[in-house]
């Protein structure tokens, strides 16, 4: 996805999540597929202790979090930074299409209309060419307020894909996959409460 020109989400990021993601649920797919009582596994031939490859599912899942929050917060901070309100910002192609080139593209044809406002107590002469023209800008601030809408809402699935999809999803899975056993003791303990 691409914000004002540039790329939201990186590669990196993308990456992080998506191995973060696929080695998360494998783990959870160990815990459920596997029977607790056995001790270890064979796959392809090659036999493996549950409790060693357990361990270190959840210490790679780890690092993986940790190296996916540190390219998330990189993407975070360009999306922070670019998106402040005091600069204009210019896409790749050169085109203004940010939030505050628009807002002070709207400013400068209020004060457009408001001078020819003046204009035409001063000068009756031109009085039509003016209201004419002062129709038109309005018109135009009209459309203006309607794209700074739509970048509004763009700029709100932005945030909801920077830090749920990328950033609370994956974490979260993640959580769920390294501290599974105790939260699935924690939810028996729980279940056998109440029933």
């Amino acid at each position: 996805m691409h914000f004002e020109g540039r790329e939201l989400i990186s590669k990196g990021t993308r990456g992080t999540s998506r191995i973060l993601l696929t080695s998360s649920f494998t783990l959870l797919l160990v815990y459920y597929a596997v029977d607790d009582q056995a001790d270890s596994a064979t796959l392809g031939g090659v036999e493996f202790q549950l409790n060693h490859l357990k361990f270190a599912g959840r210490a790679m899942i780890a690092f993986l979090m940790l190296n996916h929050i540190i390219s998330w917060v990189g993407d975070c901070l360009s999306y922070l930074k670019w998106n402040t309100a005091e600069k204009v910002h210019e896409p790749a192609d050169g085109g203004s299409s940010s939030r505050s080139s628009l807002e002070f593209a709207i400013s400068k044809i209020k004060w457009c209309i408001q001078s020819l406002e003046g204009n035409i107590r001063a000068s009756t002469v031109e009085e039509v060419k003016v209201k004419e023209i002062k129709e038109d800008i309005e018109s135009i601030q009209k459309v203006l307020v309607g794209i700074k809408s739509e970048i509004d809402q763009l700029d709100k699935f932005a945030k909801f894909v920077l830090f749920v999809w990328f950033l609370a999803v994956p974490v979260i899975i993640s959580f769920v996959a390294i501290f599974q056993p105790q939260l699935s003791s924690l939810t028996h303990y729980i279940v056998s409460a109440f029933c």
